[in-house]
């Protein structure tokens, strides 16, 4: 009796690994999107940040953002010296929410006319995972008559996701570990 409970629950914990294997995790986000300034001026820049004024609208998008084309997006300052890390863009569509948050800064440029910032961030999306990707961001004031802002974000496609793959692995030798006991167990009560 002892040796069908055993295998009994070694059988239910390899069905819930299979179950949740493939919902423990949703897909990574991918695809890239930019933002175009709708406001005159673009933003308003000083020594070591950048406000963009809001909003701000998505003029370019594929994969998770190809929908978004048009949408409005909110900034938060972008602040660079000393760098800061933080929330930087927020995008509300329907019932979906996406995000940008700065991790980390690998560049920043700034002079009279140009401020060019790149750096390492996370993006997310309702009901996606969190996902790194790379950001950068260009303020021009050309002629000094008017600000350009322009953002572009790309996610990080080695996040690929499992699949499921290591639950069903995971699940098959738990299956082999009980197949193995029930085998070593007859074995002993036959002997």
């Amino acid at each position: 009796m002892k040796l069908a409970s055993q295998l009994m629950l070694t059988s239910a914990l390899a069905a819930v690994v299979l179950l949740t294997g493939n919902y423990a995790k949703a897909g990574y986000i991918s695809g890239q999107i930019e933002f175009g300034d709708i406001n005159s001026p673009a933003a308003v820049v000083t020594l070591g940040e950048v406000s963009p004024t809001n909003p701000a609208e998505v003029t370019t998008g594929t994969g998770n953002y190809a929908g978004l084309i048009g949408d409005a997006a909110t900034f938060d300052p972008i602040v660079f010296a000393p760098q800061t890390t933080g929330l930087l863009w927020t995008i509300v569509s329907g019932a979906t929410t996406y995000t940008f948050t700065i991790n980390s800064f690998t560049s920043t440029f700034q002079n009279g006319y140009f401020v060019n910032l790149a750096g390492a961030g996370t993006a997310t999306e309702t009901g996606f995972s969190d996902t790194n990707g790379t950001w950068s961001i260009t303020d021009t004031n050309s002629n000094g008559s008017g600000l350009d802002f322009t953002f572009g974000a790309s996610s990080d496609v080695a996040n690929t996701p499992d699949s499921g793959t290591s639950a069903l692995l995971i699940s098959l030798g738990l299956v082999g570990i009980s197949l193995g006991v029930v085998a070593q167990r007859r074995k002993s009560v036959a002997a």
